[in-house]
């Protein structure tokens, strides 16, 4: 009987295990996408606000490009 719960145990660890591994996979999937979009998001509202303060200090030469 111990044998057979252990085995139950081993397997019941190794599924989880497997589950687990595909679980922080997307999890860490979503977080890469996540990231990329808030960067992207931060990046164009900070090259948008650059381009601003250069057109608002009368310097077209960035926008012109």
């Amino acid at each position: 009987m111990k044998i057979l719960v252990a085995v139950h145990y081993i397997f019941m660890v190794e599924a989880i295990d497997i589950i687990m591994a595909d679980v922080w996979r997307i999890i860490f999937l979503l977080v890469h996408v996540l990231a990329l979009v808030v960067t992207r998001g931060l990046a164009k509202r900070l090259g948008e606000g650059i381009l601003y303060i250069f057109a608002k200090n009368g310097d077209d030469t960035i926008l012109n490009t």
